[in-house]
Order: structure tokens, then C-alpha cells, then sequence
């Protein structure tokens, strides 16, 4: 339910990330879910487009028009998937392509293009590009300013040592 509020907060702001104009893709929530949780962890969003047609366009053009109409985000990774040409286009907007090595984005469409359904496609090729963010990104999280004399207190319930702890220096 927690992640669900986030990704429904995400939704509500005009964030999406799975457009499939074809109606080929029969869970679409989840998927969007996922692409939301995504974001929320590293800050790019990866972004899924199926296409009858390119309208004339070259796939990079059709890539970049479509993630400045649809995508709000400023960092992201769209991958067009076009039915009439039979090809998949990939294209990294803002800092998106810092975070992947030369290869990476062939990774991420043979994920999509070796699973047996388009719900199955559009998922791996989320996990393969979240996989990569994992070993490339610092997950976003907040930092916590703890007084010398607060508990820490895990998640979990368990008394831990905090990842980071800030205090401001006592006088003598």
C-alpha cells in the first residue's frame, strides 16, 4: 500500500511512462507502477512507447518528439518500440546516458525482445534497466540530522548504526 500511494502520487502529478498507442500491453498498471517505483529509486525514468508508425520520422526523431510531448521528466530512457518498421529505437534525454556503458541499451531491447508477450517484454526490459541503474546510480534517499541524544531505530525495529549521522559539534 505504501508504494502504491507514491506511485499513484507520481500518476497524479502527469508522470507516465508506458504509453502503448496499440493497446498491445494488457497490465499496464503494474507496469507503470514498476516504471514509477523505478524513478523514485534513481531519478530516471525508464520509459516504454509502442507505435503503430514513426509518422515519417526517423525513430531518434520520433523518440525525442514523444518524450517531450508525454514525458515530464528530465532525466530518461525511451525505448520506441514501432510495429510498421519492425525496429526498436533507444534514446537517452538529459543525463540518462551517463549512467549506461556503450551496450547497455542493446541489453535492455534484447530483454524486451526475447520475452514471449509484450506484458512480459516491457517488465524485463524495466528489471534489465533497473539492474543496470542498481550497479550505476546511489539511490536517492534523505539524509536525517540525529541528536546526540536520539534512539536509531532500523526500519525493521532493530537497533542499528545509521548509514549517516550528523551532529553538530559541542563546545568545550
Amino acid at each position: 500500500i505504501f508504494c502504491l500511494s507514491f506511485s499513484i502520487f507520481g500518476f497524479a502529478q502527469g508522470t507516465e511512462f508506458i504509453f502503448d498507442f496499440e493497446d498491445v500491453v494488457s497490465d499496464e498498471e503494474s507496469l507503470k507502477i514498476l516504471a514509477q517505483e523505478i524513478y523514485d529509486q534513481y531519478g530516471i525514468a525508464i520509459v516504454y512507447i509502442r507505435t503503430k508508425s514513426l509518422d515519417g520520422m526517423t525513430g531518434a526523431e520520433y523518440a525525442q518528439q514523444q518524450y517531450t510531448r508525454h514525458v515530464s521528466c528530465q532525466n530518461a530512457v525511451v525505448l520506441v518500440d514501432c510495429a510498421e518498421a519492425s525496429s526498436y529505437y533507444m534514446h537517452y534525454a538529459g543525463t540518462a546516458k551517463d549512467y549506461f556503458k556503450p551496450g547497455d541499451g542493446n541489453i535492455m531491447m534484447a530483454a524486451f525482445d526475447e520475452a514471449g508477450t509484450f506484458d512480459e517484454g516491457v517488465r524485463d526490459y524495466l528489471n534489465t534497466a533497473k539492474s543496470i541503474l542498481a550497479q550505476t546510480v546511489v539511490p536517492q534517499r534523505d539524509l536525517v540530522l540525529l541528536e546526540d541524544d536520539e534512539e536509531i531505530i532500523s526500519p525493521a525495529g532493530h537497533d542499528e548504526a545509521p548509514l549517516l549521522s550528523l551532529t553538530e559539534p559541542q563546545p568545550d
